[in-house]
């Protein structure tokens, strides 16, 4: 029993703590929020390396964070209508990361979002998006009690995923 709760709690270290802190977030302030959505999509880089474009924007896979028990936002009342933009899968490519892209909306329209993920894929010289998911972000001091239950108004989303690269043989990456 011991060795079960052993390793119950390595994985939650592992697997839960990280998304945890993604869907459990404090409110944030509107006017950063706004300052977000008028800059979108955000793009930050991991290294200071430029690709040269390896796919079209047409395709460019995308792969959908996969939830379980040790991630989901259960919390949430129906918390898959949400975050969930689709099954969870992976590339079946080996691949390397070079964009973590962020996009703040004020409504939901899946397709338009992710015909940009697609767009700035393509730019930046990625082949896929994976773990992709969105998350409804409220204000501060806008909760309101309903039966008990504290509920905080969606104010706006926020799309998330990772632009990753199909690696080739070495020697025949084009880097600028």
């Amino acid at each position: 029993m011991k060795l079960v709760l052993f390793i119950i709690t390595i994985l939650a270290v592992a697997t839960g703590c990280a998304p945890h802190s993604l869907h459990f977030g404090p409110p944030i302030e509107k006017d950063v929020i706004d300052r977000n959505v008028t800059e979108s999509p955000i793009v930050r880089h991991f290294k200071n390396k430029r690709y040269d474009k390896q796919r079209e924007a047409s395709d460019i896979e995308l792969h959908f964070k996969q939830f379980d028990f040790l991630n989901s936002p259960i919390a949430t009342e129906n918390w898959e209508l949400y975050y969930v933009l689709g099954e969870g899968s992976k590339p079946e490519w080996k691949y390397g990361k070079i964009a973590e892209v962020t996009v703040y909306v004020s409504t939901v329209d899946d397709e338009v979002i992710l015909d940009l993920f697609r767009r700035s894929a393509s730019e930046i010289g990625g082949s896929g998006v994976i773990d992709m998911y969105r998350k409804p972000l409220s204000l501060p001091d806008t909760a309101q009690y309903y039966y008990g239950s504290r509920i905080s108004p969606v104010y706006a989303y926020v799309y998330y995923g990772l632009v990753v690269r199909e690696k080739t043989p070495r020697g025949t990456v084009n880097e600028k």
